[in-house]
């Protein structure tokens, strides 16, 4: 079980330490019950309840999750779990562009999600993974459906897919977004490693990124990587969508461990 409370008031000067949020009070509870049953092929059995209310330090509810979640973990691997029910409360006190010209009015919303998911066994050279999720979303509904899958054909090089669609029917506007992404790894060494990985997002204009990465580990904890990438600057949600700009970089990272 863990359980929190907190208070953080609106004058608070986040120089003096980092917080989400100012002018809230969060409290936080989250209890697992995770039994090892005699059933054959099971390695663990975990069920997890979960409750986050927030209100400002005016009691004026800001934000609220309740959640109920199953997850079955087998012997080679293989997991299947689902969220039975996710209610949430999100209060919006600006608009929220939520995709291109689609606008979510300033206002309370609550809204039920559910999901299920699987991942296969991990002792094979393909694995996959699937997960569906759907239900009410601010002024509509929300379908959700990601698929990930990996091809191992020898010890050194691997092939990753990724794939996840989503199709929002609102109020203001009905848009589908796919996020997809395909990544190639291959390790010449336990020493040396390269990995590429190239990603599609609907939402924005140009929707290609592309990210090259060679990892040396040169002795034992330390490492030199050298980084590119191309592609679309990540913005985080903000309450207008900033300008989607291009950029290209390229980083060199060393490291060197020692002891005195």
């Amino acid at each position: 079980m863990i359980a929190d409370h907190a208070t953080i008031q609106p004058n608070y000067n986040p120089a003096v330490g980092f917080v989400a949020r100012t002018d809230h009070n969060p409290t936080f509870l989250d209890l697992n019950l995770t039994p090892r049953p005699k059933i054959r092929g099971v390695r663990e059995l975990i069920f997890e309840g979960l409750f986050f209310h927030t209100p400002d330090t005016r009691g004026v509810l800001q934000t609220q999750e309740a959640n109920i979640m199953f997850r079955a973990i087998f012997n080679n691997g293989a997991v299947l779990g689902s969220n039975l029910v996710r209610v949430a409360y999100q209060r919006l006190n600006e608009p929220f562009n939520i995709y291109k010209n689609v606008d979510i009015p300033v206002g309370g919303y609550r809204f039920r999600l559910h999901d299920i998911g699987f991942g296969s066994p991990e002792d094979r050279r393909l694995t996959f993974g699937v997960n569906e999720r759907w239900g009410s979303f601010y002024t509509g509904t929300l379908n959700e459906f990601g698929f990930r899958s990996q091809y191992r054909p020898s010890p050194r090089f691997a092939i990753s897919l990724t794939n996840r669609w989503n199709r929002f029917r609102l109020h203001e506007g009905d848009f589908d977004v796919d996020l997809a992404g395909i990544q190639f790894s291959y390790a010449f060494s336990r020493f040396l490693n390269t990995s590429t990985f190239v990603q599609i997002n609907t939402a924005e204009t140009k929707a290609a990124s592309v990210n090259f990465r060679i990892r040396y580990t040169y002795r034992p904890d330390s490492d030199l990587i050298v980084v590119y990438n191309t592609g679309t600057r990540f913005a985080s949600l903000a309450a207008e969508n900033p300008e989607q700009l291009r950029e290209q970089w390229f980083v060199v990272k060393l490291t060197y461990s020692f002891s005195l």
